[in-house]
């Protein structure tokens, strides 16, 4: 039954000849780990070698590939092959690229027995892989894991169970020839056939098949029929000298029509476009690839009232700054094409208008964050804001908690936590810290009014609490707009720092980066926000650093010490009004009170602007020590400290902005086209009647002659119905009956062609 197994998994190992007559397994009592590179504590070596499966091996998780693992079978045997399992919970750190060695002597490892990759049947595949080689003698065997198939986890390696298998009757007559033989994992099935090269360590002639899936050979070339995984072989049939060999690679094949890009849009229905007079409006798209090593954008272009824009790259987004010629109703179309020709429009109705009144944005709310749970410690979602340039002059938030209704109710810690919104650059910029109640839900407000630049249009937010599993908390953030000139119409917001740092470790007493920053020429009003916040406690923190030390720091200007930031919170009474609480909440602490937006340190730049470029650097107090930390030398458990690996050191949790604001941009010059060229984008278009809707839906295409297919999807992208392969004469006359959807906002996308346009439904 074992060389029957052997058999059959053959297809996914190396090595193809004549099973030897009586291959058996070595007994695992017989094995010793002589060593291995690297393992976590939990999951050692030893339990990749015990028969259960249910335990496993695991590396530590950062320490890179390769990996080595050293057997010593007790005496010489005849090896012919190797089994292993993965880890059968989860298909984390399943084994890839490999290399085996055979020797009688651990120091002298030899020419490779087998160098290939394991291929696995599907995604979930936990079965166990066989490695088969021709019969070589050694005691010791030596396996090298040089790379995993788990992208995610790039240095974490897996073992359930390891098993070596020998030949007692195996005649040694034979050398091990390895095949060197690569292929692309993923590639287009439009690209230019692939010349296939391999090389033996024989130096014989390798040949090559299609073991499965939409590809052939054709003259030394591979090229790909359709859309699928395909797997190729090579092999080399050996001779008198060497064992034949043989070694698979695998192919994801993706057509690039049934990829087009997924475009959002900074401006929506929602809100209008708002300015007292009109001027030029940063427009920005978001355009995502399902894989972007593969496809690419070739160009993003807007088209609104029939004029024309090219868009510019600009980080993780398209932009053109849009100046409305007047006022009113806009037909506001974005198009993303690829390198390979397919397309996605977006079409919206923008009204450009004037400011009426004051607004009032919702982002988070009854958002709940709960370790574990859909949010567990990151929440994060797009939210439409106001759009507008020129109209508000403040901008205040008013962020609240609540206790969720989830297993324990309210989080019993003060836990750090902050709020960021991410730039179109795709930049994350911090514009509230937090730090959480115990037990009890309270109330915060702070001034936004500087992070106006970025808090308008479509816009993604992300909110972190450092949770653990007692209890959540139900989040929820208002943004109040306050109609009225500002100073200046536009802003940007850079950002300096943000990151936790050590304090007082010996190894890096100043490890906060050093940077040079460079004002805008047009720029104005210049200042550095700065929050920072102190944690990590207790009797291996010298003086109870960071959380309960009041310390001095200092923002250096070209070496100077400059502004001081005198880091210390008065929390009885709580800054927010947030008590009583349970725990220690009357403690003043280092820069926050429990169930408090944390102190915000403003320093105004303005000084400096006229320099250009000006050098700061963020010092801490030199004066604090932990002595107890595992980077002082004359630190000794039990004596100078009761541990000084325990780990939980002071640092500070620091976010640094610099926000500048600048009073014009340039428009973005229409395309000139000729009379008899096309407006891309109006050609394909489709109208949902009616929109808002409660019981039923007509979708009216015009522009197209391709056949269609239709989806309706919730907002988390989940197709709800839909339909393919529709002339659109049959979709144009078909109703949707939507009166059992819940009442919301929902998106319908048709597809015609290479091109995709998605627009909103309102059911009502």
């Amino acid at each position: 039954m074992r060389r029957l197994l052997g058999f059959l998994l053959l297809l996914s190992t190396v090595g193809l000849w004549a099973q030897p007559c009586d291959t058996s397994q070595v007994t695992s009592s017989a094995i010793t780990l002589l060593s291995v590179d690297s393992e976590n504590g939990n999951h050692p070596a030893v339990d990749m070698l015990d028969g259960d499966p249910n335990t496993y091996f695991q590396t530590n998780g950062n320490d890179p590939f390769p990996h080595e693992i050293i057997l010593d079978l007790g005496g010489s045997k005849n090896i012919n092959q190797l089994t292993i399992r993965p880890r059968q919970d989860q298909t984390q750190g399943r084994l890839k690229d490999y290399t085996i060695y055979i020797s009688d002597d651990p120091q002298a490892w030899g020419d490779r027995q087998a160098h290939s990759q394991v291929l696995y049947d599907f995604n979930t595949d936990r079965d166990q892989k066989v490695i088969d080689f021709g019969a070589v003698s050694g005691r010791y065997v030596r396996l090298l894991g040089l790379s995993t198939d788990d992208a995610a986890r790039p240095y974490r390696w897996t073992i359930s169970e390891l098993e070596i298998w020998a030949d007692s009757c195996a005649t040694i007559s034979h050398i091990n020839q390895t095949l060197d033989f690569d292929l692309p994992d993923k590639a287009k099935s439009i690209r230019e056939p692939i010349p296939l090269t391999a090389s033996a360590t024989s130096g014989l002639s390798v040949n090559f098949e299609v073991v499965s899936g939409p590809a052939v050979i054709d003259g030394g070339k591979l090229s790909f029929t359709g859309e699928g995984k395909v797997r190729v072989r090579a092999f080399q049939e050996g001779d008198g000298t060497y064992y034949p060999v043989s070694t698979q690679r695998e192919i994801q094949v993706l057509d690039p029509s049934n990829y087009p890009p997924a475009v959002d849009v900074s401006v929506h229905e929602l809100y209008p476009v708002e300015m007292f007079t009109l001027k030029p409006y940063p427009v920005y798209a978001y355009v995502e690839l399902v894989d972007e090593e593969l496809f690419e954008i070739d160009t993003v272009v807007f088209e609104i009232s029939g004029k024309r824009y090219i868009a510019e790259k600009e980080g993780n987004a398209y932009r053109i700054n849009w100046q409305p010629e007047k006022y009113g109703l806009k037909r506001f179309y974005t198009k993303a094409i690829t390198k390979d020709g397919v397309a996605t429009i977006d079409s919206q109705l923008i009204v450009v208008a004037t400011p009426l009144l004051d607004r009032t944005a919702r982002a988070f709310y009854g958002d709940v964050i709960q370790f574990g749970g859909e949010n567990s410690r990151w929440l994060t979602k797009s939210f439409e804001l106001p759009t507008h340039v020129g109209v508000y002059d403040s901008l205040h938030a008013r962020f609240w908690t609540e206790c969720p209704n989830v297993n324990g109710g309210c989080d019993d810690w003060d836990r750090l936590a902050w709020i960021e919104v991410q730039k179109p650059s795709g930049e994350w910029v911090e514009i509230i810290r937090y730090i959480t109640p115990y037990g009890k839900g309270c109330n915060s407000s702070i001034d936004l009014t500087d992070y106006m630049g970025i808090l308008h249009g479509k816009v993604k937010f992300r909110m972190f609490i450092d949770t653990w599993g007692t209890g959540g908390w139900d989040v929820n953030l208002e943004l109040d707009y306050f109609k009225g000139a500002p100073d200046h119409d536009y802003s940007q917001v850079d950002v300096l720092w943000k990151g936790a740092y050590s304090f007082g470790n010996l190894a890096n007493l100043q490890p906060v980066e050093i940077k040079d920053y460079t004002f805008r020429e047009d720029g104005s009003a210049p200042r550095l926000h700065l929050v920072t916040t102190g944690h990590g406690w207790g009797q291996n923190n010298t003086s109870n650093a960071a959380e309960f030390l009041h310390n001095i720091h200092h923002v250096y200007v070209d070496q100077t010490p400059t502004f001081v930031q005198d880091l210390w919170a008065d929390c009885n009474p709580n800054p927010d009004g947030c008590q009583p609480q349970f725990g220690t909440w009357e403690f003043d602490r280092a820069g926050w009170c429990p169930g408090a937006i944390a102190n915000r340190y403003i320093y105004d730049l303005e000084t400096y602007r006229t320099q250009g470029t000006i050098n700061l650097m963020y010092r801490f107090d030199s004066s604090y020590v932990d002595y107890c930390h595992v980077n002082n030398p004359n630190c000794i458990s039990g004596v100078t400290c009761s541990n000084c690996n325990d780990g939980y050191n002071p640092f500070y949790q620091v976010s640094a902005n610099i926000i500048t604001y600048y009073d014009s941009i340039t428009p973005t010059a229409p395309e000139v086209r000729t009379q008899n060229e096309a407006v891309a984008g109006t050609q394909f278009n489709f109208e949902i009647v009616p929109n808002p809707a409660t019981e039923s839906i007509e979708l009216v295409v015009a522009g197209t002659k391709a056949l269609l297919s239709w989806s309706l999807m919730d907002l988390s992208g989940r197709v709800i119905m839909g339909n393919e392969s529709m002339t659109s004469q049959a979709l144009n006359g078909k109703v949707l009956d939507i009166s059992s959807l819940p009442i919301g906002l929902y998106m319908i996308r048709v597809v015609s062609g290479n091109e995709v346009m998605t627009k909103r439904l309102i059911k009502e």
